[in-house]
């Protein structure tokens, strides 16, 4: 359900289905290896993900948050549109940074 990789200067966790309170868990776990890497930049990919919960929303929001203080960035790829319609109508989508693939987020991560 979660897989993590490291290329380049980045940290990529993939998502590979939808965020239910009951494996919230299991991403903060995949967060805290994020925050422990070392990496300047975490790639966030959620284009398989078609339904997130306010738990998930809450662990992505304390990630960014953390991230934030260390000087770190996060970029959320492939987001899907019913995912983003909930981002929106919480105003997050001014919060998080999006891109369409993960070669665009290296790269935009790589212009730092």
């Amino acid at each position: 359900m979660f897989q993590s990789s490291v290329k380049d200067q980045a940290f990529i966790i993939s998502i590979t289905e939808s965020v239910y309170p009951d494996n919230s868990a299991e991403i903060i776990g995949c967060f805290n290896d994020a925050m422990s890497s070392g990496k300047s930049l975490i790639i966030l990919d959620l284009s398989k993900v078609e339904v997130i919960y306010s738990s998930g929303i809450t662990n992505l929001v304390q990630l960014f948050t953390q991230l934030k203080a260390r000087q770190a960035e996060l970029i959320i790829v492939g987001i899907q549109d019913g995912v983003l319609k909930i981002f929106k109508l919480l105003g997050l989508h001014q919060l998080f940074k999006f891109s369409a693939t993960l070669e665009d987020a290296l790269a935009s991560g790589s212009k730092k």
